[in-house]
């Protein structure tokens, strides 16, 4: 086996054009998966806007096999004007491999060794199996390949009650940066042994209908329900803005001087259910019912956030998206007035940025 995995990295190594030698953890490289066309934008605004520093390398790595037409976002990168590496990844994984060394581990390795994080970003649901769990009638299955991709990267990371003979990648350097926003949680609990609840209206408040979860208010939709409703208006956010709370010993918070609830933007319906051994909760829902955040004992920069503080309508105000047909704010003028939640996505970036050095 590790014959087999030394000759297909090599093979990797040659279709990627990556100078193994050449390559150190020296430089402040970020690695970010999934990178579509969509998350390059998102990110290329942070970056021009100066909430993410142009002095980082940035790393966009993705498998082969993801449900996504990857051929034409270098030319894209390109085009909006930012500088990022690609990295294709090759190797068949299957719901067998995930908890294992496997085709894709010395490149989990390899991209490991050159970088000093990564981040895990948002997407569809997991298929249930990987967890341990039956498919819920809620849970839609649309990418299975890019979860066997993320959720053994994540296994490789950071270990996992799935095979607890396994000698985790972070114990060798426990300060390693890994964030994961949205899905990038979910993946993060799961892939570690942890489990997930399949749909938070119908499991969490036991709701059944589009209505009666909009009769619920704002701080307990994390998604957008008029969007599910009314799907058809075109400048409503399939997101909604609603407010949480912290764990105020939590060190990282004080670093975005957080000091009362404020506003993020969610977008999903599944969450936290059970946290594998090492990790706990640091922030919550208004009532809460819904785990915000996590964070691990042992690794000080892995974090997990179920919002999104990377979408470039946060921070544009004149973007016309909003949360409603016929609402006068756009979400970024929402978040401009309201100034401790704007000051805290930006402080949330620096606070990343920190930890990656």
């Amino acid at each position: 086996m590790a014959i087999k995995n030394f000759l297909v990295f090599i093979f990797l190594l040659t279709c990627s054009g990556i100078n193994a030698q050449s390559d150190s953890v020296a430089k402040t490289r970020l690695i970010i998966l999934h990178p579509t066309a969509l998350y390059l934008d998102y990110y290329s605004n942070l970056i021009k806007n100066k909430i993410l520093p142009d002095t980082i390398e940035y790393i966009c790595v993705y498998h082969v096999d993801e449900n996504y037409d990857y051929s034409g976002v270098q030319k894209y990168a390109d085009s909006i004007g930012i500088s990022v590496r690609f990295i294709p990844v090759r190797g068949n994984l299957s719901e067998k491999d995930v908890f294992a060394e496997n085709l894709c581990t010395p490149m989990f390795r390899y991209l490991f060794t050159i970088s000093s994080g990564v981040i895990f970003n948002g997407g569809p649901d997991i298929q249930p199996e990987l967890y341990g769990a039956e498919t819920s009638l809620m849970t839609g299955i649309t990418d299975p390949a890019r979860h066997f991709f993320e959720m053994s990267f994540m296994f490789h990371l950071l270990g996992s009650t799935k095979n607890p003979a396994y000698k985790p990648f972070l114990d060798e350097r426990p300060d390693y940066m890994i964030l994961g926003i949205c899905l990038g949680m979910q993946t993060m609990v799961a892939a570690t042994g942890g489990s997930l609840v399949q749909d938070i209206p119908s499991e969490i408040y036991k709701k059944k209908t589009v209505e009666q979860v909009m009769a619920l208010g704002n701080d307990r939709q994390h998604k957008n329900y008029f969007k599910v409703k009314y799907p058809r208006s075109e400048t409503v956010s399939w997101g909604t803005l609603h407010t949480i709370k912290t764990d105020g010993n939590y060190g990282f918070w004080n670093d975005c001087k957080w000091e009362s609830p404020v506003q993020v933007y969610s977008y999903h319906h599944q969450a936290v259910k059970k946290l594998a051994p090492g990790f706990f909760a640091v922030a919550w829902s208004a009532d809460k019912k819904v785990i915000e955040a996590v964070a691990h004992s042992k690794y000080s920069n892995v974090l997990g956030v179920q919002f999104h503080p990377e979408p470039d309508f946060l921070y544009l105000p004149l973007k016309k998206l909003y949360l409603a047909e016929g609402d006068k704010m756009t979400i970024g003028r929402v978040l401009e007035g309201d100034k401790l939640s704007a000051q805290f996505i930006k402080l949330f970036w620096h606070g990343i940025v920190s930890r990656l050095r």
